[in-house]
Order: C-alpha cells, then sequence, then structure tokens
C-alpha cells in the first residue's frame, strides 16, 4: 500500500500524506494509529481528510527519513479499514423537515419519504472532522443519496442542521454560512466545552439517525454550541490596562492549541509567533505567556496600574502621555508606563499585526489549554472592544530581557 501513498512537505513540521481516496485515507490512518500506539512512530498528531492524512510533529520534521520508513509502518494496511477505542454507536435523532428534503428528493428520484428511509437505514463512521469543531464528516451512507452541494451556500445555517454534500452526511454545530443540502436538524449539541471530549462525533466513531416527530422549539434553547466566548474582563488578574480604541481588530494571542485538529480546532495562535516569543522575551515573560495582537489601525489604552510592556512585529509610532508630559514609544524593546498615563499608537508603517506584550502575560480563561482567539471556530476571548479591561497574569519568569 506505501506505493500508493504520495509524501508531501507541509511547512517545517509536518508532512502531508496523499492516499488517493476516502478508503485509502482510513486505512493509513489506522495503520500509522497502530504504529504510533506502539512506540514504532513518533508524532505529534495523525489528521485525516477525505484523501489524505497530515502527519504533523515528531519524525514528520526529517520527511526524507519518514518518507523511507512509509512500507514498514503502512505493511498490512488494507484500505477502508477503520479503528476506533470506543465502538459504541451514537444515535443522532432528526427532525426531517429541512429547506433541501424536496431538493434531494428530485435529483435522487426518490420519494421524501424514501430518502428519510434510505438515510436512517444506512451505517456511518466519523471520516474526518473539519470546516468547524465538532462538524463530523460521515461516511458510509446510501450511495443513492450522494447529491451535491447547493449551487448557491446559504449565508445562515441553523447549529444542529442535518444536511448532505457528495457521499457525506454531516451536522452544523454552529451557526455559519454552507452549501450542504438540509435535510433536517437534531437537537443534539455536537460541540460543548463542558463535556469530554467536547466534539460529540469523532473519527472512527459509529453513527446512525432516527427519525424525531416534530416537537415545540423554545427560543434560546437546541443544539447551538456552547462554547461560550469571553471577555478580558471575566479573566483573574491584576487590571493593567483599559482599552480606549482597539484598532480594528486587537486579539488575544498565545502559542496556540495544537492537538485537537481530530475534532475540528486548528491550532490558531498568534500570526506572527516569532513577533510573540520576542515580546515575551522583552519583558520577562514565559513562552506560554498569551499577548495582545494588534490589527490595522490606530490602537490606545490607559494604564491602570504601572506595567512593563514591549512591542514587536509591525512597527509602529507611538507616544506615552500623561500628567507630567509625553514621551516616545520605544519599539522592540521593554518600556514603563505608570498608572493614569496613556498609551497611543498609529497605525503599523509597514507590515499588518502587531505584538504588545505586557509582565505577566495577559490574563484570560484558556480554552483547550490556550487563551487564543479563534476567529473561525469562535474559541477564545472576544476581540478586545473600548472599556474592556486588560489584566496581567502570573506568567512573569525572569528579568526583563534587552533589547533584541
Amino acid at each position: 500500500m506505501a506505493a500508493e501513498v504520495g509524501l508531501r512537505r507541509a511547512g517545517d513540521g509536518a508532512v502531508l500524506l496523499d492516499c488517493g481516496d476516502l478508503d485509502g485515507a482510513l486505512g493509513v490512518l489506522a495503520a500509522l494509529t497502530a504504529a504510533r500506539e506502539a512506540g514504532a512512530l513518533d508524532v505529534d498528531e495523525l489528521v485525516p481528510a477525505a484523501e489524505t492524512v497530515l502527519v504533523r510533529g515528531g519524525e514528520a520534521r526529517h520527511p526524507r527519513a519518514l518518507e523511507a520508513r512509509l512500507d514498514e509502518l503502512l505493511a498490512g494496511a488494507e484500505p477502508g479499514v477503520e479503528r476506533v477505542h470506543d465502538d459504541s454507536e451514537t444515535v443522532i435523532p432528526v427532525t426531517y423537515d429541512g429547506g433541501d428534503l424536496a431538493e434531494v428528493a428530485a435529483i435522487t428520484g426518490l420519494s421524501v419519504d424514501q430518502v428519510i428511509a434510505r438515510h436512517v437505514a444506512a451505517e456511518y463512521r466519523v471520516a474526518f472532522t473539519g470546516f468547524a469543531p465538532g462538524f463530523a464528516y460521515l461516511s458510509g451512507g446510501d450511495p443513492a443519496l450522494a447529491v451535491p452541494r447547493r449551487s448557491t451556500p446559504r449565508p445562515r445555517i441553523e447549529p444542529g442542521s442535518v444536511g448532505l454534500a457528495g457521499r457525506f452526511s454531516g451536522i452544523y454545530p454552529r451557526e455559519s454560512p454552507g452549501g450542504w443540502q438540509l435535510i433536517g436538524r437534531t437537537t443534539l449539541s455536537m460541540w460543548d466545552l463542558d463535556r469530554e471530549p467536547p466534539a460529540l462525533l469523532v473519527p472512527g466513531a459509529r453513527v446512525r439517525f432516527a427519525v424525531e416527530r416534530e416537537t415545540l422549539r423554545v427560543s434560546g434553547t437546541g443544539a447551538g454550541e456552547t462554547t461560550r466566548p469571553a471577555s478580558p474582563r471575566d479573566a483573574p488578574g491584576r487590571p493593567a490596562l483599559t482599552i480606549l480604541d482597539p484598532g480594528l481588530q486587537t486579539l488575544v494571542q498565545d502559542r496556540g492549541r495544537p492537538g485537537f485538529a481530530s475534532m475540528g480546532v486548528s491550532a490558531s495562535g498568534a500570526a506572527d509567533r516569532g513577533a510573540l516569543d520576542r515580546a515575551n522575551r522583552l519583558v520577562g515573560n514565559a513562552e506560554r505567556a498569551a499577548a495582545l495582537e494588534l490589527g490595522f489601525g490606530p490602537f490606545s489604552a490607559r494604564a491602570e496600574d504601572t506595567a512593563v510592556l514591549a512591542l514587536t512585529g509591525a512597527p509602529r509610532r507611538g507616544r506615552i502621555a500623561g500628567p507630567l508630559g509625553s514621551r516616545l514609544v520605544p519599539f522592540g524593546r521593554a518600556f514603563r508606563i505608570d498608572t493614569g498615563e496613556t498609551l497611543s499608537l498609529e497605525a503599523p508603517e509597514a507590515g499588518l499585526r502587531t505584538v504588545l506584550a505586557l509582565r505577566g502575560g495577559v490574563a484570560a480563561r484558556p480554552t483547550l489549554g490556550s487563551a487564543s482567539r479563534d476567529t473561525l471556530a469562535g474559541l477564545g476571548p472576544d476581540s478586545l472592544a473600548s472599556g474592556d479591561v486588560v489584566r496581567a497574569g502570573d506568567a512573569a519568569v525572569r528579568a526583563v530581557g534587552p533589547p533584541e
């Protein structure tokens, strides 16, 4: 099977295995998972997709060496073999009243009742996840229900909507745009941070659908995801800055949340990882500390206490103003701001994102181990708004660093 698998470098820490089709990808995933758990393969993450498997970290940082071992690692792998730890079945109750149900019936040449009957009769496996946290691509459906996506995607789809696209069935975990053919809805939550794991459906899980008759839907309840976007003002810690003007987008970011791609969660994190690391070194923070990532446009904040800050990334001009006058803001080295003083920054002179680090780090409640804001997935603290209070954490681990 290894001869059929193509290997391509994916960035500087991963490789992408092209397996040809879904069955091939499932077989490769099963073989590599077994090798990893047996200690024969040292990688951080295996991420399946429709025809590929992404191998991230560890041995994937050395593509040539890993390629030389593929025959050995994939020996005995069979197309379509799926491996799961828990072979229990998840039953999804569905009210079949989707806006595209009649269209699906017309495309397939079946009646509406026949579409429903075939959908609930099939047995499904979660082949992979993606698009949004908790969105599972379910394979194994009736071939007669393989329909194309809508020619015009909907701008807004309710959470819990059940849809068809190609050979897959799927359930939208949160409100989002989408182009799948909607045939029904469920009240089960696909994504809940109070659940372990948060994703109801993970790769390899067995799934079937069941007909649920029409039930009364109460406003504010249902299958919505419970990501509970937080505000920085909800976090513990010492008040350090009050945001006066956040610019077009100011986010809390750290080094991200790798390791959750199997649930449809990207690593996210700071766009300029090097700038984040430099800023944290300048103020003496641990590498894990969160900072503010400033987008385009001006930015201003008032100091609620004496603080040590540093700016890296896209350069900006700025001033600190207070009762005793004003001074220029240095770039690329730590500086002090005192209680009541105002930090004002212009738009970047070049580049897009500037990192503003605070000694002690920006305190924010972590989601899946990270304080980073993932705007696509809706994870982590909301983008900052005027009036938000940024609090200092406890991530200071060394003396303030020299200019770099």
